[in-house]
């Protein structure tokens, strides 16, 4: 059974694709939207945001434990602001869910836990279990998404998700390994 409103929150991505962002450059890694109080991330789509998903080094984060160095970094370029706001949910692709969790990480560790994070194909992002404890503890309800045999969620293979995947679409032959990434194919699962 999926989320009721994962369709909404997918179609928020897919939006973040197109608008400028609320926080951050337009061609940077660390890109927020934010529409009627719903934080959404938006994925890898230019050089910025490629070389941040190569930087695959790893940084110890109090409370959060060890992360993806490029995804860690990305999310500093739009810290202080987001850090200001209190989302009941956020939302991402690809990168941006990587964000996403980080940041609903983050607020747990201010004192203020959103309510969800819906996180689309996201790349894996943590070495240990630490940030997966810290959501869990308050209560953080995760929607992560593996649109069929989505590769980008089985990398980097050494690390782990902060939440279970729940497996949408269907495995077919007709489409390569990437088309199962993106964000319009995703929506088209979730229908």
């Amino acid at each position: 059974m999926t989320d009721p409103a994962a369709i909404d929150m997918a179609r928020l991505c897919a939006r973040a694709y197109t608008d400028p962002p609320t926080y951050g450059k337009a061609d940077g890694a660390g890109r927020a939207h934010v529409y009627d109080g719903i934080v959404v991330f938006r994925g890898t789509d230019d050089p910025a945001s490629m070389l941040t998903d190569l930087d695959i080094a790893t940084v110890a984060v109090p409370q959060l434990g060890t992360l993806h160095d490029g995804f860690w970094d990305a999310f500093g370029e739009v810290a202080p602001p987001l850090m200001k706001l209190k989302p009941q949910i956020i939302t991402g692709h690809s990168l941006g869910a990587a964000l996403a969790l980080i940041y609903a990480g983050e607020l747990c560790r201010a004192g203020y836990a959103p309510s969800a994070v819906y996180a689309f194909e996201p790349p894996r992002l943590a070495m240990d279990d630490t940030l997966r404890k810290l959501l869990d503890a308050h209560g953080v309800m995760r929607f992560c998404t593996r649109n069929g045999l989505d590769p980008v969620t089985e990398v980097p293979p050494w690390m782990s998700l902060p939440g279970n995947l729940s497996s949408i679409g269907n495995v077919t032959g007709t489409l390569d390994l990437i088309s199962y990434h993106l964000i319009d194919n995703v929506i088209k699962s979730l229908a």
